[in-house]
């Protein structure tokens, strides 16, 4: 190579390294640039916790574009347990003026409910998700779900897991106390390896194991239903009324109330005495109170019968000793 030659490579290769250095400068920059105005499109939110007195009583700084507070999820409908039925999922409001449940993520795959210690400025646990019926359970309990199992958490004045994500489905019956308007949770419904039994809140089971689903409970009787039909148990497994077929069962106080072929019964198991008997009921879909609703007022059973042309009828029966 003669000496023009070389000073002509070395001056290419020169200005071809200098054109490298600045392409991947001006890259490098760029990437910055878009980093930098993507961080300013989704500035940092806080959020803002109040007392039932409107009080600030606490703050959480968000890490992620999806920030709020974490909408209840009620995930009973492919079970057959008669559970509250809601209008809609809603937020949650603060808990015992102590904990939040609160979403921070920013891909959906991550998307989590955070029960945030207010109080201590952290992190009391992290759950797929929290079921409140949104009446919410006595006692500030609360059923979540972790990796599709279910457990009990006491958010109250003394805060603790009452038993892990041990299940593969809890639930509450429909059952509300009138004084305090929240669902009575004294026992749940659970299933575990397609076995239903009555726990309390220690995890442990009040019932015999059951093979067919629970419909409904009470603290006396136990319904489970099989191809359609209604079965009735006591908690030592005693069945009632096995003779006949039973289209639909529920409760009111110790009375249970019996639906066949479109008839209503109600009956009190334990001395088998029968307070109503055979009333023609219009409307088939009789769970809910859609049917029919029955209560006890002043020792009279009070039998209200709903129609299809939305007519009411009251009827009422002595119920004294």
């Amino acid at each position: 190579m003669n000496k023009k030659a070389f000073i002509a490579t070395t001056v290419a290769l020169i200005l071809f390294f200098i054109a490298i250095t600045i392409l991947s400068s001006f890259l490098n920059n760029q990437k910055s640039l878009n980093q930098e105005v993507k961080k300013a499109e989704v500035p940092v939110k806080t959020l803002t916790f109040k007392d039932s007195f409107n009080k600030t009583i606490g703050t959480y700084k968000c890490h992620y574009k999806n920030c709020d507070y974490a909408m209840t999820k009620i995930d009973d409908d492919s079970y057959s347990l008669e559970y509250l039925v809601s209008e809609e999922q809603i937020y949650e409001d603060i808990i015992n003026d102590r904990f939040a449940l609160i979403e921070d993520y920013n891909d959906e795959n991550d998307r989590k409910t955070i029960i945030y210690d207010i109080q201590n400025n952290s992190k009391y646990m992290t759950v797929d998700s929290i079921k409140t019926y949104n009446i919410d359970l006595e006692n500030n309990y609360f059923i979540f779900s972790q990796n599709n199992k279910y457990g009990i958490v006491n958010l109250g004045d003394n805060p603790k897991i009452l038993f892990n994500a041990n299940y593969d489905y809890i639930g509450v019956s429909n059952q509300v106390d009138p004084t305090k308007n929240k669902l009575i949770a004294e026992k749940f419904a659970a299933m575990q390896n397609n076995r239903w039994m009555i726990i309390d809140l220690s995890g442990n089971a009040l019932s015999p194991i059951f093979n067919s689903p629970i419909a409904n409970y009470n603290g006396l009787y136990i319904t489970t239903i099989e191809n359609g039909k209604y079965k009735l148990y006591d908690y030592d497994g005693k069945e009632y009324f096995s003779n006949i077929d039973k289209d639909y069962i529920s409760f009111t106080a110790k009375f249970v109330n019996i639906v066949r072929n479109k008839k209503l019964q109600v009956i009190d198991p334990a001395t088998n005495k029968i307070i109503v008997n055979n009333i023609d009921l219009e409307k088939e879909n009789y769970n809910y109170g859609n049917s029919f609703n029955i209560k006890v007022e002043n020792n009279k059973l009070i039998v209200l019968i709903f129609s299809n042309s939305n007519n009411t009828k009251k009827l009422s029966f002595d119920i004294k000793d």
